[in-house]
């Protein structure tokens, strides 16, 4: 199980994900690096996996999610909503 928040802060916008039973239950956060149009990008480089993390609205019914170390791995997610 995996809790997400995304908050905005004088920080700016952080996105923090928290898996249960693993990191003794902190949070690790990625700060958002880029946003336009239709992507969202964060970024924690200090992070073994994923560093990246884009949500990128495809379609006026889709979003892809795309998180990666920016060398190797690399996974995707497609989520589409009928309307």
């Amino acid at each position: 199980m995996e809790y997400l928040d995304i908050v905005y802060s004088n920080n700016g916008i952080i996105y923090t994900a928290t898996v249960i039973n693993q990191n003794k239950g902190i949070g690790i956060e990625f700060k958002n690096t880029s946003g336009h149009a239709n992507t969202l990008i964060f970024e924690n480089p200090n992070h073994v996996f994923p560093k990246l993390i884009k949500y990128r609205k495809t379609s006026k019914n889709q979003l892809t999610v795309t998180i990666t170390d920016r060398k190797q791995k690399e996974y995707s997610y497609i989520n589409e909503q009928d309307t």
